[in-house]
């Protein structure tokens, strides 16, 4: 199904859907914002959904970019995957800001919809000369990973492990899955449409 977008905001890149409100939103960074070429809809019926990517967000942003657009989008179920950004930034990859993130994007999702998942961030895929070397942020995606599933718990959302089904057997993304060491290819976002999919059924 064709997807109606109101196009670019300037300010934060925003893609919000305006072929009415009440449907899925997926929230997160540029991982969340390049989905749309590649999927044109989303759940058991391809339907429509809000695209709220903003590129180079952290969790923590979440509350100036994605919390002011719920009130438009007014989503009837929502993934946040997002804490790439996080992990590449050695700065903010301690736990209290995303922990905060967090703590503001959950309960002002809960105004409207308690259909709400949390997606495991993507691992780097190792050999490709790109953004960052992909096992020097390993470590911060493990740590961020374990916060987003304890948080997971404590909150009662879904938890999506798009971590493991973009992983190979050593943790790294899988050969071919991202174009740049991060953002996924089209066989990585076919790889990870499934989950999304199934949480929407």
């Amino acid at each position: 199904m064709s997807l109606y977008w109101d196009g670019l905001v300037a300010s934060d890149g925003v893609q919000a859907l305006i072929n009415g409100t009440g449907h899925p939103a997926v929230i997160g960074d540029s991982i969340t914002y390049y989905m749309t070429p590649h999927w044109t809809g989303l759940g058991p019926c391809n339907g429509p959904y809000a695209n709220l990517g903003f590129p180079g967000a952290m969790l923590e942003d979440m509350c100036d970019y994605a919390v002011p657009m719920l009130a438009k989008v007014k989503p009837s179920a929502a993934i946040i995957l997002i804490g790439i950004n996080n992990a590449l930034d050695a700065q903010n990859s301690r736990p209290n800001p995303f922990i905060n993130g967090l703590g503001v994007i959950i309960p002002a999702l809960r105004v409207w919809t308690n259909k709400i998942a949390l997606a495991t961030i993507l691992p780097m895929e190792k050999g490709i000369p790109g953004i960052a070397d992909a096992a020097s942020i390993q470590p911060f995606v493990i740590n961020l990973n374990g916060i987003i599933r304890q948080a997971a718990t404590v909150e009662g959302v879904c938890l999506l492990e798009t971590n493991a089904a973009f992983a190979g057997p050593d943790g790294f993304a899988l050969p071919g899955n991202t174009v740049d060491s991060v953002h996924p290819s089209a066989a990585g976002f076919a790889a990870l449409k499934p989950l999304y999919d199934g949480f929407l059924s």
